[in-house]
């Protein structure tokens, strides 16, 4: 689940529900903050961790920082020339999701999620989402 940017807090009546029926929780930095109330984005993530069972707070331009159980992994955002922003939240989530249903450890999903959205900016418009096979290359290229 991605929360989409509303005004909803864990103090709302089924926010704490919602997040504990998913498998996957991720959040923006902002997001997150807002949501739990809490100003360092770690402690964000600490009490998110509590409620799903693996919680990805995006953090744009510094990449990704993941919690499943006690395992805090972090994976920086890859270098591009930014054209516009449109969707690159989406287009992590989906390459998350890409490696995570092909059995990738952690640390690859958060890569392959960090490579989707980070190339679906250097175009512009929401349509510059890259192919699996694009990725892939990039990921073997990136190691």
């Amino acid at each position: 689940m991605d929360s989409q940017s509303n005004e909803a807090t864990l103090q709302d009546a089924g926010v704490v529900e919602a997040i504990r029926a998913v498998d996957v929780f991720a959040p923006n930095a902002s997001e997150a903050q807002h949501l739990t109330g809490e100003g360092p984005v770690e402690e964000a993530l600490a009490g998110l961790a509590e409620l799903a069972p693996l919680v990805l707070i995006k953090l744009g331009q510094e990449g990704v920082i993941a919690r499943q159980g006690k395992q805090v992994v972090r994976a920086p955002a890859i270098k591009v020339e930014v054209v516009d922003t449109t969707g690159a939240g989406d287009c992590f989530n989906a390459g998350f999701l890409y490696g995570h249903l092909n059995g990738k450890p952690l640390e690859a999903c958060l890569r392959y999620g960090n490579l989707c959205g980070g190339l679906s900016t250097t175009a512009r418009g929401c349509m510059a989402a890259p192919t699996a096979r694009q990725v892939e290359k990039v990921f073997k290229q990136n190691k």
